[in-house]
């Protein structure tokens, strides 16, 4: 991954049963981030898994970057570019859309 883009997975099922096994009940997702287009994607790895049950939830997103001259810059974003908060807009059903 080159500067500016970044990825990561996640996985979730319900820690006590074996339905991730037999049911295919589970969340398994690939993330995105794409700093030029202020973008994130996120898309599932297994289409047949049946995430019905799980919510998935971000709650903000925290950009490092590396300024160039031996220092670092934090910031953390809370809401989308229309001003949702991103806690309640649904990551599975679209692009996750962001204004720094």
């Amino acid at each position: 991954m080159g500067d500016g883009f970044a990825e990561t997975r996640v996985y979730i099922d319900d820690f006590e049963s074996f339905e991730y096994l037999n049911e295919k009940k589970y969340l398994y997702v690939n993330i995105e981030w794409d700093d030029e287009t202020q973008m994130g994607t996120v898309t599932p790895i297994d289409g047949a898994s049946d995430s019905s049950e799980f919510t998935f939830e971000i709650e903000s997103v925290i950009i490092y970057r590396n300024n160039g001259d031996g220092t670092h810059s934090k910031q953390t974003i809370k809401q989308t570019r229309d001003g949702v908060p991103l806690v309640n807009f649904n990551v599975l059903e679209g692009p996750l859309l962001l204004s720094i």
